[in-house]
């Protein structure tokens, strides 16, 4: 700032005070103050304004001192950068990054209203005046960043009825299959559809797929919903309920993204990707609908560049998510269950994609996407001090640090925790020059705009490969390659048969299927089993590794381990042995809205018989008593049938039974399994 004339009286207390509306802290003005003493070193007034200053900064630091001078940076070049975001108050050092530190990722973090989004916004401009800039997405639920348009007409923008793509169509180079195990991977994480139930989903979808393309099209999502609402299920059973919960979700994404459900436009990944975007999500009031169309937008574009593109040693394209704290759960990963874009956040920086996301909390914040960020800042504060207690255990910090962060959640002032040092850093944030806003029609304008430069008239069908051509005597090589899928395939799909079957089904003797099993086995693509039937012997039960499913294409079957496979096989036989008796079986049926293992109705009498099947009635008797309270407290069960694999666990069952009272409610019969196998 120019020095302004004196006035008469020498005078300079209006220079100090339109520096403070300025926001110039301390340090700058004591600069300034010594600059006009060496200019003039007889003005009485500069000189003893300049001790004033002095005393007062010496009295607030006695007061209120701030322990983050002790570990500031005594170099300018060490938080340097391109791009630059604000002030260090301690030395006057400008706070700066580098556009390719980006591609490991930027976290802003504070309260609503602290400026998360206006430093978000400086970024952007910045990164936007640079040649060879990376292209942005930015995928925003408040319509806050709207007022980037009006600057850069360059920029794209869309809403959610002019969002059209295919979500069951795979980016380019991906298998099908995969592409829809990731589709329902998201479905269950953020529209609450249980496993089960995306298991329909997925099972009916690759059905419709292969429908289709041999009718030479490809399906979307209103040809799914109006194909599962076709097929028939019986409303009590596992099916019928399934089918329920997949329409209605089906139902609420029709309302919300009616352009996902549209045929006759299509704007592919490759469309968002070359070209800066903004997306706007306000429309959507369901906040789990929003982050599911934002997971299958950064699935897409993951995929698609690690196909198409590879590795890659710069900065490509940078997604821009607002509120992520609920996109990237930590409950998730607490519950063994990670998403997707959890592991995108790991590894999108090999292929060129970075990622600027904001939050209003850090407590909730997954923690791959803590560990993998390389910049998280505080802006404005927490209304939390755990939230606080988050971030400062990002780096040491001491009492003081922490009382003093608490104390100072003012707007613009910035915490951060960034990987060139190795101590939080206090920051007064910069405010970016801001076009005004386009008008609503002025918008509507930009995204028809947009929408009519983006998309194709006709969605891509996928191009199938080539077929190979099938040689009546294949030479012995092929043939051992074949029988290594055929096996997987087979035992993907059925686990529990028998080895003479599989071999009369796949059409090989005995013994080059055995040898072959042997072989997948030693190769870790699958493991074995040892279960006990009616006579005793032992059989094989099969269990595909994830190096198996790799291999045929297929995605893992999410099933706890081997109990989880037996409890599976105990239900299939028993459920042949009620049909040989001539009960109508429903497995996983319904009562009082719990899932039973068997419900087996006999015709036409009506009796109906509630099985449990417990394994491991010792480890978890409470578990066990209360599966056989829901059968227990069912109006149209008439009997139950508790079936345990061994003598001692059917003792076990039997004194809870009669300790719990619950012969009193119904018929319980406690029998062992070995009467209900298979011979």
């Amino acid at each position: 700032m120019k020095r302004s004339s004196p006035s008469p009286n020498g005078d300079y207390r209006h220079l100090f005070h339109t520096i403070r509306r300025h926001g110039l802290d301390t340090v700058p003005r004591i600069k300034l103050l010594m600059k006009w003493v060496e200019e003039d070193p007889r003005d009485q007034t500069v000189i003893r304004d300049l001790r004033e200053t002095l005393l007062e900064e010496i009295k607030l630091q006695r007061l209120d001192p701030d322990p983050f001078r002790k570990t500031a940076p005594r170099d300018e070049v060490y938080l340097g950068g391109a791009i630059r975001l604000g002030v260090m108050p301690h030395h006057g050092f400008m706070y700066g990054i580098d556009i390719i530190s980006l591609i490991r990722h930027l976290l802003v973090m504070g309260q609503t209203g602290g400026g998360k989004t206006t430093v978000i916004k400086n970024l952007l401009l910045q990164i936007l005046q640079v040649a060879d800039a990376p292209r942005i997405m930015i995928l925003e639920r408040k319509q806050e960043f709207t007022e980037l348009l009006a600057k850069y007409p360059e920029f794209n923008v869309l809403d959610v009825n002019h969002l059209s793509f295919n979500p069951l169509l795979p980016p380019e180079g991906i298998k099908t299959e995969v592409w829809i195990g990731v589709f329902t991977e998201c479905m269950i994480n953020y529209l609450d559809i249980l496993e089960a139930s995306s298991g329909f989903l997925m099972d009916h979808a690759l059905r419709l797929i292969d429908i289709r393309k041999k009718e030479g099209t490809y399906p979307n999502l209103n040809d799914l919903l109006s194909f599962i609402k076709a097929t028939k299920y019986s409303p009590m059973s596992k099916n019928g309920q399934q089918q329920q919960t997949v329409i209605n979700r089906l139902t609420n994404l029709l309302h919300s993204l009616p352009g996902m459900f549209n045929t006759s436009r299509h704007i592919g990944i490759s469309e968002l990707l070359n070209d800066h975007c903004l997306i706007l999500l306000h429309d959507v009031p369901h906040i789990g609908i929003q982050n599911f169309l934002i997971s299958l937008l950064m699935a897409q574009m993951f995929l698609h560049r690690k196909v198409t593109a590879g590795l890659q040693g710069g900065l490509k394209n940078l997604i821009v998510i607002d509120e992520a704290s609920s996109l990237f759960r930590r409950q998730d990963e607490l519950k063994g269950h990670p998403s997707f874009i959890s592991d995108v956040v790991r590894t999108a920086r090999g292929y060129g994609i970075g990622l600027i996301a904001a939050s209003q909390l850090s407590t909730d914040l997954s923690h791959s996407l803590l560990a993998n960020t390389n910049t998280r800042m505080m802006v404005g504060g927490f209304g939390r001090s755990r939230d606080t207690d988050e971030f400062l255990r990002l780096r040491s910090c001491t009492p003081d640090l922490r009382d003093y962060v608490i104390r100072h959640p003012v707007i613009g002032k910035a915490f951060i925790a960034d990987n060139r040092w190795p101590h939080i850093v206090e920051c007064n944030m910069d405010n970016p020059a801001l076009s005004p806003r386009l008008t609503p029609d002025e918008l509507n304008q930009r995204i028809q705009d947009s929408f009519f430069r983006m998309a194709t008239f006709a969605p891509p069908v996928p191009a199938e490969g080539p077929k190979q051509p099938v040689s009546p005597k294949p030479t012995p090589e092929p043939e051992t390659v074949s029988l290594e899928i055929r096996t997987l395939n087979s035992m993907y799909e059925h686990h529990f048969v028998k080895l003479s079957e599989r071999a009369k089904q796949l059409k090989v003797p005995s013994s080059t299927l055995k040898k072959k099993i042997d072989e997948l086995q030693s190769n870790g693509l699958i493991l074995i089993h040892k279960v006990h039937g009616r006579s005793g012997a032992p059989r094989d039960l099969y269990e595909l590794t994830e190096s198996g499913c790799r291999m045929i294409s297929l995605p893992p079957k999410k099933m706890k381990g081997k109990g989880s496979y037996l409890h599976c096989f105990y239900q299939k036989c028993t459920a042949n042995w009620f049909k040989s008796k001539g009960y109508h079986v429903d497995i996983e049926g319904t009562a009082l809205g719990k899932n039973i293992d068997l419900i087996a109705r006999k015709q036409p009498s009506g009796e109906c018989v509630a099985v449990e099947i417990e394994l491991n009635s010792s480890a978890n008797p409470s578990h066990v008593v209360e599966n056989l309270k829901k059968a227990a407290n069912t109006d149209f069960i008439d009997r139950i049938l508790c079936l345990v694999p061994k003598e001692p666990e059917r003792r076990v069952v039997e004194k809870l039974v009669t300790k719990a009272g619950l012969r009193k409610r119904k018929p319980i019969e406690i029998e062992r399994l070995w009467k209900y196998m298979e011979s």
